[in-house]
């Protein structure tokens, strides 16, 4: 690859991982000053080093359960644009910003970034998906399931004992079948956004886990190989659409590609993190904990952890990552040292790949998508006495991307049927509310038309007890509440058990009765179960020689 964003005019000055410092950057200034004295370059280059990520540029990125968006300011916040967006999603966004997608094991989804207005294209699961440069195509890699390692259904050997028959063979336990929307095969694929016709491209790439597409629309830059995109055997490639023909590039371990100013592949790969050139030239040497990466007419963008530590500092232990949010650099198209675009990507976290596209201008509007509910679950909390609201508890489990909010009814099962008992707003796929229930019940709670498991929520009735001695005689009054008649049964505890020593009767919800004093002692009141409250029980109550 010649030129290209990334290659620097003094690449002679590159230093080796092992002995960069702090005073590389002096060094590197010094090389250019010398060359533009020497008329070895134009004065120009050392305004290059200074260059400014876009004014009207934003990020698009997946993190933390949900697409956002943010502009190229410190000080801006992002703005969720599509929320229950699950792991291993990708995004894209086209060249001339018109269209942006999510893609991943639910399907591929796409909206119009002006106005938000999304639909889902694809119901199957993708391993990797790009837009054209006018959003009109998408491109799409279905991988088939990786072939498991046969298993047995024991670990023994089939040794022969002297004079005995050989013991049978294990027999081979064969892997489920797969998914009925798994493919039998890898398999890349081009949709029309606009007619919805889908072709197979006739090209056999084996398993692709990221697609990148050329400025000119006919070259797909691609990841494939291993098992998976943070396998070490994934390498790049070029896929040439006209004629199919496909040519490895680079070298192993390849994690995302994109494509430069000049139409150059630009891989970013692990062990250790890096995003260089075909031909081997890094172009983030100073930063750390590098993930994906995304070319632009500016430049190419990559996520990272930071700048490493000043000389002198302690190092981190092997294998530790940076803390703390990612950041956004880019690497000029016209050369120089990488800049920071955004200080911080709130809702990130360093160590993890980020999936991220970048665009130019206002902000994509926040998506119209709403998600299909898949389930949704009941919970009442605590045991409830009858004059206690019920506190209940709904969650939705959601099967796509989208807007989780809207009604949740909260309904009671009566003789005449299910009657909704509260309508109330369902926020981020969850909510609660409170019921005066005046019997035990069923319960259930639909959102969208998908109903939760009927629950069964017992109430019991509410007793009330004081105790006070009157001579040789313990007097016990109280109240209930529930349905007025019956009796209540007097307990005294002995030991660790309580006994019965009588019984009330209960008139207009009131009871009271006397019983012989003989010590001091625990007193309690049991309203037994009725048929439509359960058993309730008052608090004991203590009754000293001096009460």
């Amino acid at each position: 690859m010649s030129g290209g964003p990334g290659v620097d005019p003094v690449r002679s000055a590159r230093l080796d991982r092992g002995r960069r410092g702090p005073a590389l950057g002096a060094a590197l200034a010094a090389g250019i000053a010398a060359a533009v004295v020497a008329g070895l370059l134009p004065a120009a280059a050392t305004a290059r080093a200074a260059a400014e990520p876009p004014a009207d540029g934003y990020i698009a990125y997946e993190a933390d359960g949900s697409l956002w968006a943010m502009p190229f300011r410190d000080d801006a916040q992002p703005t969720e644009l599509l929320a229950n967006v699950g792991g291993g999603t990708s995004v894209a966004l086209s060249a001339d910003g018109s269209t942006l997608a999510v893609a991943g094991p639910d399907g591929v989804h796409v909206a119009t970034a002006r106005t938000g207005s999304a639909r889902t294209v694809l119901h199957v699961g993708v391993a990797a998906a790009a837009l054209s440069p006018d959003g009109s195509r998408l491109y799409y890699a279905r991988n088939a399931p990786p072939e498991p390692e046969p298993d047995y259904d024991d670990g023994s050997t089939a040794v022969p004992l002297p004079g005995r028959p050989a013991p049978p063979v294990p027999i081979p336990v064969l892997p489920p079948a797969p998914e009925e929307d798994e493919p039998e095969t890898d398999e890349l694929w081009s949709l029309d956004l606009a007619t919805g016709n889908a072709s197979r491209l006739p090209v056999q790439t084996g398993p692709v886990h990221d697609i990148e597409v050329s400025a000119d629309a006919a070259t797909l830059g691609l990841v494939v190989g291993g098992q998976g995109r943070w396998a070490d055997s994934t390498r790049a490639a070029l896929l040439t659409l006209d004629t199919g023909r496909t040519e490895l590039v680079g070298g192993f371990d390849a994690r995302d590609v994109t494509f430069d100013v000049n139409g150059g592949l630009v891989v970013s790969s692990g062990n250790p993190d890096a995003v260089q050139t075909v031909d081997g030239f890094d172009l983030f040497p100073l930063v750390t904990d590098l993930s994906l990466a995304q070319g632009t007419p500016e430049g190419i963008y990559a996520t990272g952890g930071g700048e490493p530590e000043p000389e002198g500092s302690s190092a981190p232990e092997p294998g530790v990552r940076p803390s703390g949010p990612l950041q956004l650099w880019l690497k000029p198209t016209g050369g120089g040292e990488p800049v920071r675009a955004l200080e911080e990507l709130p809702h990130t976290a360093s160590g993890f790949g980020l999936a991220f596209a970048i665009g130019h201008g206002p902000l994509p509007a926040p998506w119209t998508l709403r998600a299909r509910v898949e389930r949704v679950t009941l919970d009442v909390y605590g045991r409830l006495v009858l004059g206690q609201r019920a506190l209940t508890s709904v969650g939705v489990d959601l099967a796509t991307p989208g807007s989780s909010d809207g009604q949740v009814q909260v309904q009671e099962r009566r003789p005449a049927g299910w009657t909704t008992v509260a309508d109330v707003p369902l926020e981020r796929g969850y909510a609660t509310v409170e019921l005066p229930l005046r019997e035990t019940t069923v319960l259930r709670a639909v959102v969208a038309g998908v109903a939760s498991k009927p629950r069964r929520v017992r109430v019991a009735s509410a007793v009330f007890l004081s105790a006070t001695r009157a001579g040789s005689d313990v007097r016990l009054r109280g109240s209930v509440r529930g349905p007025d008649g019956g009796r209540v049964l007097v307990q005294r505890r002995v030991g660790t058990r309580w006994t019965q020593v009588g019984t009330a009767a209960v008139r207009r919800g009131r009871f009271a009765t006397s019983a012989r004093f003989d010590a001091a002692g625990t007193w309690r009141v049991v309203r037994p179960a009725t048929r439509t409250l359960d058993a309730g029980t008052s608090s004991a109550v203590r009754v000293s020689a001096v009460s």
